[in-house]
């Protein structure tokens, strides 16, 4: 059996994950990457497998660009066998990556049928059974979360997106892809917002009349690299006044803040801070974490489904593979009697002669083991003799 094992490459846990100065993203060069810890649980309990004598290769699989390959080195430092990299300079979907474990495995296996048949009833299992796809990790995935709980019904939402880095265009694509259609981008530069707003399907104002766009906001996304807030509190108030109350999601994702703190305080307003939603995502990762403890069972449960259809195979190897032995010897004792028959010998004797070598190194193996086991006192073996070649005293 082969066991493929998909690994990540993260930034280390023990690093404090910092964002860029410009709001475009998270802070990167010059950081100590390593494998996702839960990726290392899974190497580690392949070897597991492999060491009790149920595995015969360890195949690890990466996704990402050419730097992965450190990861991949880890795993083999570990003791896996080899390494496979697909691959890819932009971030991969996790329907693409998938994908693409599916034709790795489908690639790797010798009966993909049955095998892939295998993995989507487990992944059928896991996401019916466990939460492990529920509880946003990501900062774009959780605001549509939040988003949903508060508004009705998100296709007519309107967002303004303050800033138009990395994590504006992160964010907006999760909230793009959740249905909503109406962005505005405020950015200090025209042709990034001018970008970004292409990119989204909305427009781009400047930044400086964002506290005045608010009147046409419901949610409102903020992460620019400014060093003073660009949201004042004032500004909201009045928006609030203007739109009846109605109420409006502010998600703070700058460091220092872009949103006056204060604000949170004003009735129909919602504001989380970077702050709010770490809190809230280690909350979710302890959820995964058990959700991922219940998926190893299901897993666990799946690949002993399938097992006996491997050891059918192998078993059926096993076979083909004593067949093909006394085969060979067959046929080379076959040759020599018709080449003596050709010389002109008795055929009685040609006969004889190839019974008794037949006879001869067919049982020449299994004598020498079972004389081995009797010398030995080797009682499984010597079990397993009588009962196959049904010896031992016999009734009269």
């Amino acid at each position: 059996m082969k066991i493929l094992v998909a690994v990540k490459r993260v930034i280390d846990y023990n690093v404090q994950v910092r964002v860029k100065a410009d709001g475009s993203g998270v802070e990167k060069e010059n950081v100590k990457m390593s494998m996702n810890p839960p990726d290392e649980n899974a190497v580690e309990e392949a070897l597991r497998i492999k060491e009790a004598g149920k595995a015969d290769e360890i195949i690890i699989l990466s996704i990402g660009e050419e730097k992965c390959q450190e990861t991949i080195r880890t795993a083999l430092a570990m003791g896996a066998d080899r390494g496979v990299l697909v691959k890819s300079d932009q971030n991969v979907t996790p329907l693409n990556v998938a994908k693409i474990i599916k034709a790795v495995a489908e690639e790797e296996n010798p009966d993909p049928k049955n095998f892939s048949q295998t993995i989507f009833r487990g992944a059928k299992a896991i996401r019916s059974q466990t939460k492990i796809g529920e509880n946003s990790v990501s900062l774009g995935s959780l605001t549509v979360t939040i988003a949903e709980k508060l508004f009705a019904q998100l296709s007519t939402c309107r967002v303004m997106l303050v800033g138009a880095g990395e994590i504006a265009q992160l964010v907006g694509k999760h909230l793009k892809s959740a249905g909503i259609s109406q962005f505005t981008i405020a950015n200090r530069s025209k042709t990034r917002g001018d970008e970004l707003a292409k990119l989204l399907g909305g427009r781009s104002i400047s930044i400086d009349t964002a506290n005045a766009e608010l009147l046409k906001t419901d949610i409102l996304v903020a992460s620019t690299s400014s060093s003073l807030p660009v949201i004042g509190k004032g500004s909201v108030e009045s928006a609030l006044k203007n739109q009846k109350h109605k109420p409006i999601l502010m998600v703070d994702l700058a460091i220092p803040r872009d949103i006056e703190p204060e604000t949170g305080e004003l009735g129909d307003i919602y504001l989380y801070s970077l702050d709010d939603l770490q809190k809230i995502i280690d909350t979710n990762l302890n959820i995964k974490e058990k959700a991922a403890t219940d998926a190893r069972e299901i897993v666990a449960f799946y690949a002993n489904q399938y097992k006996p259809q491997e050891a059918i195979s192998e078993n059926s190897k096993i076979l083909r593979d004593f067949r093909n032995a006394h085969n060979l010897i067959k046929d080379e004792e076959v040759l020599k009697a018709i080449a003596n028959l050709n010389k002109g010998d008795e055929p009685r004797e040609v006969i004889v002669q190839l019974a008794n070598q037949l006879t001869n190194k067919i049982m020449h193996e299994p004598t020498v083991k079972i004389k081995n086991a009797l010398d030995w006192n080797n009682k499984p073996l010597i079990e397993a003799a009588v009962e196959l070649y049904d010896l031992g005293e016999k009734d009269e």
